[in-house]
């Protein structure tokens, strides 16, 4: 399940509870949950601003519009890096749908995930 919280005092977000991990770190299942966003596009693009940090973080799959993530319409924002910092990440995505308005799904996998920030244009 999605909340949004401050996990850190004066640091909120929307945050995916933890999930299970195998013992090579690979995520188990997505009992993150999954949360999606009203946006409106022009020229189709997307930047998501999430935790950037180097332990204890899962990742998302990120789509608009279906019901599900496939191959060819998800993308994955990974919050696990190597740097021994905790910092805003960015992902910048362009989609080629008509311009309007769409549904942003997030689907949490592994350790917590949190994000931070949503813009179009």
């Amino acid at each position: 399940a999605w909340s949004f919280e401050e996990d850190v005092p004066g640091k909120p977000g929307w945050i995916a509870a933890g999930g299970s991990v195998s013992a090579s770190g690979n995520p188990l299942t997505h009992t993150g949950g999954q949360i999606s966003f009203d946006v409106v596009t022009e020229s189709g693009w997307i930047q998501v601003e999430f935790l950037g940090t180097y332990q204890n973080i899962g990742f998302v799959s990120a789509w608009l519009d279906d019901e599900e993530p496939t191959d060819e319409n998800s993308c994955r924002l990974d919050g696990l890096w190597v740097d021994h910092t905790s910092q805003s990440r960015y992902s910048l995505m362009k989609t080629q749908l008509a311009p309007g308005r769409h549904t942003l799904n997030f689907r949490a996998y592994g350790m917590k995930f949190k994000l931070l920030g949503i813009a179009t244009c």
